[in-house]
């Protein structure tokens, strides 16, 4: 499903605010090809996200992501000689991971892993090139409402933010235990699928026009909100699984050993977030109600074709995202596998998202006959 697209003006009648629209058209072309810029931009920005959401998982299930243990943020290059290699092994096995879990490696280990950070921290650097460097020009032009040069530069903000909560996430694991905490992984992740999905909201909502757009009934912005809600709680919960290896902790499937009870899987007092069997459970409890809600969607939206196939495309998203949660449990969490399972996840917001903003529900989209002084975002 295609989740960002423009959609243009349908009114056919001679009214004045078509013939209005027309008439300024060509007077707009210059701020009409910025826009269209712009949303390209942001559609870069959302693409290079889910990339570095891929490579983080990579990151993480390779052990990776203790391996460089410094900041450094203006650093580019990684080690280009013996020397400064032996110097970058001397820091790593100084380190819990190095000293407790990783005591065995010789530089050829080392460099595999540090490979991967090294990666993951150079994404994340040219993210913020490629998000700083378009969005001074768009300033500097001056064609684009203050309000979406204002979202620009909030969204460069929470990409700095999410640069420096990642190094928050890493010292947690060069203290006194060999790996992060996995509530500071759960912000982290759940940082980069907002700041992505914002950018994805923005690049939908500025592309849209407002007289087209549906206003959605009472029951559709409860149904709609109380999604969005749940798959937020899952992207935070499933990061709490990951953090704490909770997927190997039940490797059948749907069942747990059998058993499908809180009471008869838990016991009667579980640590809801620490215990691994507990966090697993709630993870597929949560999957489970975002079916049941998607699936409210689809009905609610039945009459409405467009909005249809929108729903649809969430409740799709979700079978293949639970299909393929089965397959990392019952394989014993192969790293492909896993890092699939979290590009899908990533994939079901998205379409949520786009189901939302098309819908009505998050905000009212720009059209593009809207002025360019109006602040709309």
């Amino acid at each position: 499903m295609e989740l960002v697209k423009d959609d243009l003006p349908i009114a056919r009648d001679a009214g004045t605010e078509l013939s209005g629209f027309e008439s300024r058209l060509p007077e707009h072309d210059a701020d009409a090809r910025e826009l269209r810029f712009a949303r390209r931009w942001l559609v870069v920005i959302y693409a290079m996200i889910l990339g570095m959401v891929a490579l983080g998982g990579v990151t993480r299930l390779t052990g990776s992501g203790l391996s460089m243990v410094a900041w450094e943020p203006t650093r580019v290059l990684p080690p280009l000689n013996e020397t400064e290699w032996a110097e970058e092994l001397a820091r790593y096995r100084s380190s819990p991971q190095g000293r407790e879990s990783n005591a065995w490696m010789e530089l050829d280990d080392f460099r595999r892993i540090f490979a991967w950070e090294y990666a993951h921290r150079l994404a994340g650097r040219l993210l913020g090139v490629v998000t700083f460097v378009p969005l001074l020009v768009l300033t500097w032009r001056r064609r684009l409402p203050r309000g979406k040069l204002g979202a620009g530069w909030a969204l460069l903000a929470l990409g700095g933010l999410q640069g420096a909560l990642g190094w928050w996430m890493v010292k947690s694991g060069l203290v006194d235990q060999p790996e992060v905490d996995h509530f500071r992984l759960a912000a982290h992740l759940a940082l980069a699928f907002f700041a992505a999905h914002v950018a994805l909201f923005l690049a939908i909502r500025w592309g849209a026009n407002a007289a087209a757009t549906p206003n959605p009934s009472r029951g559709l912005r409860v149904s709609t909100w109380v999604a969005l809600v749940f798959v937020c709680a899952q992207v935070v919960w499933g990061a709490l699984v990951a953090g704490k290896r909770a997927g190997l902790s039940a490797p059948t499937f749907p069942d747990f050993f059998g058993r499908y009870a809180p009471s008869a899987v838990l016991g009667d007092a579980p640590r809801w977030l620490e215990d691994p069997l507990a966090l697993h459970y709630v993870h597929r409890v949560i999957a489970l109600a975002l079916v049941a809600n998607a699936t409210a969607l689809v009905a609610q939206t039945w009459s409405t074709p467009r909005l249809r196939r929108s729903a649809l495309g969430v409740l799709a998203a979700l079978f293949v995202q639970i299909g393929v949660g089965a397959w990392v449990v019952l394989a014993y969490v192969p790293t492909g596998a896993a890092v699939l399972h979290q590009v899908v996840g990533f994939g079901v917001v998205s379409h949520l998202v786009a189901f939302a903003t098309r819908a009505g529900v998050l905000g009212r989209p720009s059209s593009v006959a809207r002025t360019r002084g109006e602040p709309a975002m």
